[in-house]
């Protein structure tokens, strides 16, 4: 029975040492961790930090609504512009049946003429027999004629020929004429006015009756400065092949092509003209679908 009591009192004043350890341990970790320098007790915060999740900072949701792209062109108030002008001068452009021989006429095209972003209108039309060429821009609000060219004679009466193209962007006039005895073919550069329009200045005249080359009526130029007719011709087709963008043509009365016969094939010199209904098509699809 001594025994027991004995044991157990040791056990006793064991678990009493123990605890006792304990405290002592804990006031001396508490004192030390308070009397802890600044960077130990950063060191201290980064290990209790490290063992618990980090706090999540909520995302507030932006307060502008975000930027939705553009739903239609920016040339679209253009190409409504161009329709309104289409129709308005549609009896115009349908006299205007003699551009081929067997073909329907296409005497429309769009293009960016004036380097602004915003395609411009080509037009042929008829009016007393003649054949004139307009172009359209758009000015923000409206449509504005900024060219109203006039072909010396193709019309019914004196077959001649012409196409319209773009070189480096700028409108080009190819035309071939036949007034009287004479025969010119003669490129008309289309240079932009300050007020916003266009200028057919001679670039190319070639003339090849040599008994002419004399008269200022039969001579062959380059830029105003006479030339012969051999280098005339060579300039005027070079120029002819430098063609980016064919935009209209005609043929004469036999069916020939005016650019095809100088060499400009159909497949790297597609042309962009359309018919009156298919310019409205096209207008149309790009307007109502938007």
């Amino acid at each position: 029975m001594k025994k027991k009591i004995i044991i157990i009192s040791i056990i006793v004043a064991i678990a009493v040492f123990a605890a006792s350890l304990g405290i002592t341990y804990a006031v001396i970790t508490v004192s030390h961790t308070s009397a802890a320098t600044p960077d130990e007790a950063a060191t201290v915060d980064s290990a209790v930090s490290a063992t618990e999740p980090p706090t999540k900072t909520p995302t507030e949701a932006p307060t502008d609504p975000p930027t939705e792209p553009p739903t239609e062109p920016p040339y679209l108030d253009a190409y409504r512009a161009f329709r309104k002008v289409l129709r308005d001068n549609e009896s115009d452009i349908r006299a205007y049946t003699w551009q081929y021989k067997t073909d329907t006429p296409q005497p429309i095209a769009f293009a960016d003429i004036m380097g602004d972003d915003t395609p411009e209108m080509v037009y042929a039309y008829s009016h007393n027999g003649n054949t004139n060429a307009k172009v359209f821009s758009y000015n923000g609000s409206n449509a504005v004629e900024v060219l109203d060219y006039m072909f010396p004679d193709n019309n019914k009466n004196m077959p001649g020929q012409m196409f319209l193209s773009q070189i480096d962007g700028t409108l080009y006039i190819f035309e071939l004429s036949a007034p009287g005895v004479a025969r010119f073919e003669t490129a008309f550069r289309c240079d932009e006015g300050s007020n916003n329009s266009l200028h057919p200045v001679e670039e190319v005249r070639y003339s090849p009756r040599t008994d002419l080359q004399n008269t200022e009526y039969g001579q062959s130029r380059i830029n105003g400065s006479v030339v012969s007719p051999a280098k005339a011709k060579e300039a005027y087709q070079t120029l002819a092949e430098s063609t980016d963008a064919l935009l209209m043509s005609s043929s004469d009365t036999q069916g020939k092509s005016y650019p095809r016969s100088l060499g400009l094939d159909a497949e790297h010199y597609p042309n962009h003209s359309m018919t009156f209904d298919k310019a409205i098509a096209f207008l149309n699809d790009i307007i109502e679908d938007k």
